[in-house]
């Protein structure tokens, strides 16, 4: 851009900064009729904007008609910032209500997927939150032939990819069959289209039996034995191989019982599956940090409102592997609320299905009614503040709503 564009790009933004919300959409308009202004970045920066605005005064269909007009009339800088533009779009779509929209929008990223890893992490966490499993099974076929051969995604999410995507196909398999077995062929060959001969059938057999209640298996405390915590100092003992082995097997039955918690959650308590794996992952990863002290934070240190203070006061951490206690559970949600590793709708998941995995291990036999109350009770304070950021998160009501019905909920589970 040279001096003089450079100048009259700088007094367009100037204009569209000092204007208000419709002076603003005004000036977006006219600099579509300047291309030599109107380039990725004074696309992006104007639309996010307005984006904010629009959401404020419940006018999403008039964002959408821009960002379509950009589209339309200068296809190659609505290019240049799709994934962004999508996401937006993405959104409105879901909190309108318009599943044909979500679903034709959300193949469309697919395809640009590899470019915007990062930006499509978070549309298939917001769609699996908001129970969209078809879109996302056929969404993630779209994207992965470009996603797994990219030069530009790390090894360690282009293998996140995979399995969450062979995660949906086993969950929209479990859902749709009318009687699942893993040996099926159908099965088989979507999942291989990601895992090829590396697929461990017989751990999707495992999950397909938990997902639709044929596993009956009788637990108790004893399949849970993790090898010693570390220590503050994250040294961990060395293990012997008996004690590995067992450590193991311990990690193994508890990923065995969160699957087993989403297929409860979905049969008995109505909750996507979507949701219901995004939540049992998170309570399982919770689970493993708290033991292996990841998760000890002084007083004093950042909590999951964003901002330094002490912990939430909760009643304690009452020594059950399974339970959530309110200080760490605290520490585990604000790593997934950070600045560097934002994940509303995953945090969101967790913290809203806790009622439910309680209710889920008492079924179990796994903790009594006390232990389910007394750990509610403790959690209290905790779903207050998250309640506090999410209310600050206009752009989807869901996650507020679905907070602001925990304490109310849990009051319930005490009666």
């Amino acid at each position: 851009m040279n001096t003089r564009n450079r100048e009259a790009w700088d007094k367009r933004w100037d204009e569209f900064e000092s204007g208000d919300y419709e002076e603003r959409m005004a000036v977006f308009k006219q600099t579509l009729d300047e291309p030599e202004l109107m380039d990725g970045e004074m696309a992006y920066e104007t639309l996010s904007r307005i984006f904010e605005e629009a959401v404020e005064r419940d006018e999403r269909d008039k964002f959408d008609a821009l960002v379509e007009s950009l589209r339309e009339r200068l296809p190659e800088v609505y290019e240049k910032e799709a994934g962004y533009f999508l996401n937006w779009r993405i959104l409105n779509a879901l909190v309108m209500k318009r599943p044909e929209e979500v679903d034709s929008l959300a193949r469309e990223f697919a395809l640009i997927a590899h470019k915007e890893i990062e930006t499509w992490s978070q549309v298939e966490a917001r769609l699996a939150y908001h129970g969209y499993l078809t879109t996302l099974v056929e969404a993630m076929r779209l994207a992965w032939p470009q996603v797994r051969k990219s030069g530009e995604i790390l090894d360690w999410a282009i293998e996140e990819f995979c399995v969450h995507a062979a995660q949906y196909e086993v969950l929209n398999y479990a859902l749709q069959a009318d009687a699942p077995e893993a040996n099926d062929p159908a099965l088989l060959d979507r999942v291989k289209f990601f895992y090829g001969d590396e697929l461990d059938v017989g751990r999707m057999a495992a999950d397909l039996d938990s997902l639709t209640g044929k596993a009956t298996r009788a637990w108790t405390m004893d399949d849970f034995k993790l090898d010693q915590p570390r220590s503050r100092s994250h040294k961990r003992p060395r293990a012997k191989d008996a004690d590995a082995e067992a450590s193991a097997a311990g990690e193994k039955s508890l990923s065995n019982l969160t699957m087993q918690f989403v297929g409860y959650a979905w049969r008995m308590e109505g909750v996507p599956h979507s949701k219901a794996i995004m939540a049992g992952v998170a309570i399982d990863s919770f689970i493993l940090e708290r033991h292996a002290g990841e998760l000890e934070q002084d007083e004093g240190g950042y909590g999951s409102s964003g901002r330094k203070r002490g912990a939430v006061k909760g009643g304690g951490y009452f020594g059950h592997l399974l339970c959530p206690d309110c200080k760490r559970f605290d520490h585990y949600l604000a790593k997934m609320l950070g600045m560097f590793n934002y994940q509303p709708y995953r945090a969101a998941a967790a913290m809203e299905l806790v009622p439910a995995w309680m209710r889920f291990l008492q079924t179990q036999g796994l903790v009594d009614a006390e232990m389910r109350k007394r750990t509610l009770v403790d959690l209290k304070p905790l779903a207050g503040e998250v309640r506090k950021i999410f209310d600050n998160i206009h752009s989807d009501p869901a996650l507020r709503e679905a907070i602001k019905r925990w304490p109310k909920d849990a009051d319930k589970e005490l009666q």
